[in-house]
């Protein structure tokens, strides 16, 4: 149905920058300070892979049955099903798990970043809505104990 993919880094190059300047001097740290290789190794390791959804592009894939995300280090395949809800934001939907049980509550969701040129803010709303409630549609239901 759709296919798009986005790159942050490039969107926001002095944040970029910023944080590559942060990951180097850390490392440099780590290594003065342990004097083995290996530790900064692993800091680096850690670093880009919670960093990896803004160092490196992500595809997305949204058909009528799944929402696909892909990155170097992370790969999500989801039924339109096992999502809750969505929330606008001013730079993309998030689509999320139900917050009523613990796991839903850590893993969030998925944020589906506009592209400016395939995924734009109306076509994306357009396609999410369809499937699922917005966030302040099901405010009222997060009292309720989800059925399990």
């Amino acid at each position: 149905m759709l296919t798009w993919s986005v790159h942050l880094c490039k969107r926001r190059r002095k944040v970029a920058a910023a944080v590559i300047g942060i990951i180097v001097l850390a490392t440099g740290l780590t290594y003065y300070v342990y004097r083995v290789w290996y530790v900064p190794l692993a800091l680096l390791v850690i670093c880009a892979g919670s960093l990896s959804a803004f160092f490196f592009p992500i595809k997305y894939v949204l058909t009528t049955e799944r929402v696909k995300m892909t990155n170097f280090f992370t790969r999500e395949n989801k039924k339109w099903e096992d999502f809750w809800a969505y929330h606008r934001y001013h730079d993309g939907i998030q689509v999320g798990y139900d917050p009523r049980n613990l796991r839903g509550r850590i893993r969030g969701g998925i944020m589906l970043y506009y592209d400016g040129r395939v995924a734009t803010e109306e076509t994306l709303t357009e396609i999410v809505s369809a499937r699922l409630k917005s966030s302040q549609e099901v405010r009222g239901q997060l009292l309720r104990r989800p059925k399990e």
